[in-house]
This record gives structure tokens, sequence and C-alpha cells, in this order.
């Protein structure tokens, strides 16, 4: 080990030792997370928490500019499930940035504590409450996606469900299908093109491959 992990090591111990200690003047409610390495198993100079309603988000060290050694940043933390959940509104043709806030080390950990739930946290909470509602409702939909998709497998011999993606976001394209020969398909996905419900589903059906009595089962379904 070099002088200069020597050196990264101590400063990331370093800087656990006060966000743990920053954590013992946060507000009822708030939960810090376990220290985190890297691949190589050196410790990260991150630590994530909780807010008082879930609300994720993270305290990182800063390395670069130089200006910012003497500070710490408060952020929230957008990955759900291992996906970006991104609400961040359009201006001027790209996307605005969320909130964080930098607090000088030299303060100390109850002020640190108190900038973040006073001034970060007020911010951050109604992006949150954004971020979930967002996540609740492309589960909602990956589900109606699912059943409509297990029902038409019900009138197939050896279907063979897809896999589903994009569960969080479902202004894009979500579809679930139904493999059941090379040719044959049946891809279910939610129709935005539709003027009387925006959220009927589309149903894309190839018949070729499909035996008689399995394409028969399948247009019967679809006309209800």
């Amino acid at each position: 080990m070099n002088g200069y992990t020597i050196e990264r090591n101590k400063k990331a111990e370093a800087f656990h030792a006060l966000v743990e200690s920053v954590a013992t003047f946060f507000p009822a409610g708030y939960k810090i997370g376990p220290a985190e390495t890297n691949p190589d198993g050196e410790l990260t100079r991150r630590r994530k928490f909780t807010g008082p309603n879930g609300e994720k988000c993270s305290i990182r060290a800063n390395s670069y500019p130089p200006a910012m050694e003497s500070k710490v940043t408060t952020s929230g933390d957008t990955w759900i499930d291992g996906e970006f959940v991104d609400v961040r509104p359009y201006t001027g043709g790209s996307r605005g940035s969320y909130p964080e806030i930098n607090t000088a080390i030299s303060r100390g950990p109850e002020k640190i504590a108190k900038d973040i739930a006073k001034r970060f946290m007020p911010k951050w909470a109604p992006i949150w409450a954004e971020i979930v509602a967002k996540v609740n409702t492309g589960r909602a939909y990956m589900d109606r996606i699912r059943t409509a998709t297990e029902n038409m497998a019900e009138h197939m011999d050896n279907a063979r469900l897809g896999s589903t993606n994009r569960k969080h976001n479902p202004s894009k394209t979500d579809t679930t299908n139904l493999a059941f020969t090379e040719r044959a398909e049946v891809a279910v996905s939610e129709d935005y093109t539709s003027e009387e419900d925006p959220k009927a589903l589309e149903y894309r059906v190839k018949l070729d491959g499909l035996t008689e009595a399995e394409a028969v089962r399948v247009l019967k379904a679809l006309r209800g």
C-alpha cells in the first residue's frame, strides 16, 4: 500500500467518523446507512441515509476542486431497485437539477445535521414524493401488463412469458411478450395513442406459427 492510498484511507475513515457524529444529532426518523467499500475494498467517501419519510439521501466528502475539500455535500439518491428515476422538469430545453447543499466541516456535526434537516430536506422531500409516485405508477402499470399477458397465455399451448423492463418509467416503451414459437408472438403494452382511453392496453399479435386451434382461441380472447 503506497503513501497515497494510506492517506486516502485516513481521509475516508475521518469522513465516516464525522458522519457517525452527525447522525447522533439528526432529528427523529433519520437513519444512517453503513459505510461502503469500492470494488478494491477501500472505504468510499460517501454515506447513505434516509429521511423521516424514507427519503433516500447521501453525504459525500469532496476532493475536487480544492476549495470544496473543507465541505461535505448532501444530495438526494434517485436510484431505486437499480434504476434511475428522473422527475426533473425541462427548462429551456434541458432538465433542471436536483437540490444539494454544501456545509463546511468546521461547523461541526451538530450544525451539519441541522443544516441537512432545515435547509436540504424541505427541498428534497417533495421531489422524493414525486419519485415514489412515479415508481408506484410504473409498478402498477407493469402489473397490468403482466396480468394481461398471463391471461393471454392461458389460451396458448406451451406459452413462454417474456421479461418485463423499465418498471418505474411508464412513459417509455414497456412490453411483455408471449413467445411460443419462433415466429408467433403476442405483445402487450399500453396504448398511448388511444383518444378514448390513454391507458388502454394494446395487443400486437403475430399468428403465423400457431396451430389453428391456438389462433382461434387467441382471436376469441382478444374479441372478449
